[in-house]
């Protein structure tokens, strides 16, 4: 599904289901519904409901209130008891600047006398939200008179937000005992956060641990866990197990796997043994890995998408005359080329940008000025490398200081290469476009972790004829005999006809 913009199942709607991944995995699971409640691969699960044995792999997730990569609203009632069970996730959620924002669950709200579980469950999510209400595994537990029980579960990604001083390691914020309802606390056992890795020294609930201690199967010996791994059985009480060089040294769930991914110990001497004359020699063979099903991991706390483009000034500079690179604000030298007319290639440090003009005059340079010419409407393919796996590149196109255009945010693969479309196209009842050289700045860090700004030139030319949209209405103009309508930028303005005698 990567590009692809997933409709959440139940989108504001209730719904009752029992989910069970048998052991799958989702990779790249892309949701985007800024300012929308609800958002999640589920919507909105209540009533008893049961999600189990399920990967989401490098989730890209955003939503507004009530946002979470598995789960926008956790809702329980009529005496039901609603369970997530050995679900693993990692990726990134973003909230805009809503409440109740998880990397695995937006909101958990069990009605009077019902109860919501969260068990054997880890996530590994970048979770960037402005609100007080964001959480490592959960946003918020609501303050309902219901029962919230979490058990044997993690969280090691990275808790963000605009001012980086808000938010929870793993519970954003858990309700409280309400005078008129008495609801009671979340019940938060054997459940941790890293502290390191999360950037978040308090969590609602849980216990917070650095990176050794979470990579120490001893941190985990109340879990049913076991040093290495072992066939999962449903049918024994093993769920977990732990071995250094995979999921980075975590717990993993054992159904992530269908065969021993842990190496084997080597014994740096030979083992030697014999009798009656005859000695045998026997090195240890390292084991072969088996396939793992799980995808590789992003690192564990990418950056943040930033909001708008980057000026040192606070004012948008002029368009270039030709492509210059930044890195924490120091110039950099920059190589660019032409190989053909519909494509500009950049290059600084470790970090590779090719531009191919879909529509459009295409790629030019001459005497040092490089542009790119991009009808309105259409598209430029980017494609580069030498990113920090799991960051972002986003593009932008500055229109005034308060105003600029996003044309593309690209998720950056886990071996720092990226690849998709920057559309030079708006939401039909947007303004379009202005016609004319506009700045184009590309955002986005290098191996390094440094801020990387790329700043080029783009003429934005005339599109391809098409029916205009009325924008204030949403819809092309129906006509009538005699009647008339005229639009500026879709917009209606005034008109009059004048007749002129001796032409009729």
């Amino acid at each position: 599904m990567a590009g692809c913009n997933f409709e959440p199942i139940g989108t504001g709607t209730q719904i009752t289901l029992h989910y069970n991944g048998d052991g799958y995995t989702i990779s790249n699971l892309t949701i985007s519904k800024p300012g929308v409640q609800y958002v999640g691969m589920f919507s909105w699960l209540q009533g008893g409901g049961t999600v189990r044995n399920l990967g989401l792999v490098s989730v890209d997730v955003t939503g507004g209130a009530l946002t979470g990569g598995l789960v926008g609203r956790f809702r329980t009632f009529d005496r039901n008891t609603s369970r997530i069970d050995s679900v693993f996730i990692t990726g990134k959620v973003t909230g805009s600047a809503s409440n109740s924002v998880g990397g695995l669950v937006g909101i958990i709200e069990p009605s009077t006398g019902n109860t919501v579980e969260l068990f054997n469950s880890y996530a590994d999510v970048l979770v960037a939200n402005n609100n007080s209400q964001t959480g490592g595994l959960v946003g918020v537990r609501s303050q309902v008179d219901g029962t919230v029980l979490i058990e044997n579960s993690y969280s090691i990604g990275q808790v963000t937000s605009a001012t980086h001083l808000i938010g929870g390691g793993l519970i954003g914020e858990g309700g409280f005992s309400h005078p008129a309802t008495s609801a009671p606390l979340p019940t938060v056992n054997e459940s941790f956060w890293n502290t390191e890795t999360s950037l978040r020294p308090t969590s609602f609930a849980g216990v917070g641990r650095t990176i050794a201690q979470m990579q120490d199967i001893q941190t985990y010996s109340e879990w049913d866990i076991v040093a290495g791994w072992e066939v999962f059985d449903p049918a024994t009480n093993k769920i977990w197990g732990i071995c250094s060089g995979v999921n980075g040294g975590y717990p993993f769930l054992l159904w992530q796997f269908s065969s021993d991914p842990c190496p084997a110990p080597v014994s740096e001497d030979p083992v030697t043994s014999g009798g009656g004359g005859a000695v045998v020699t026997i090195t240890p063979t390292p084991a072969t890995t088996a396939p793992q099903r799980l995808a590789p991991r992003a690192p564990l706390a990418p950056p943040p998408a930033v909001t708008g483009p980057v000026f040192s000034s606070g004012t948008i500079p002029a368009p270039p005359q030709a492509a210059t690179a930044l890195i924490r604000g120091i110039p950099a030298t920059l190589q660019q080329s032409v190989p053909d007319s519909t494509t500009l290639s950049l290059e600084t440090g470790s970090v590779a940008l090719v531009m191919t003009v879909t529509s459009g005059s295409g790629a030019r340079s001459s005497d040092g000025v490089t542009q790119l010419g991009v009808k309105n409407g259409s598209s430029v393919e980017l494609a580069g490398s030498g990113l920090f796996p799991g960051s972002r590149v986003q593009v932008f196109i500055p229109l005034t200081a308060d105003d600029s255009r996003e044309v593309a945010q690209l998720v950056v693969n886990p071996d720092g290469s990226f690849s998709g479309a920057a559309a030079f196209s708006t939401d039909p009842l947007a303004p379009p476009l202005p016609i004319g050289p506009r700045l184009l700045q590309l955002v986005t860090i290098d191996e390094d972790g440094n801020q990387v700004v790329l700043e080029m030139t783009v003429t934005i030319e005339q599109s391809d004829p098409n029916p205009e949209l009325n924008r204030e209405l949403g819809s092309i103009p129906t006509m009538i005999l005699g009647s008339l309508e005229a639009t500026s930028a879709g917009l209606p303005v005034d008109a009059t006809i004048t007749a002129v005698a001796d032409q009729k």
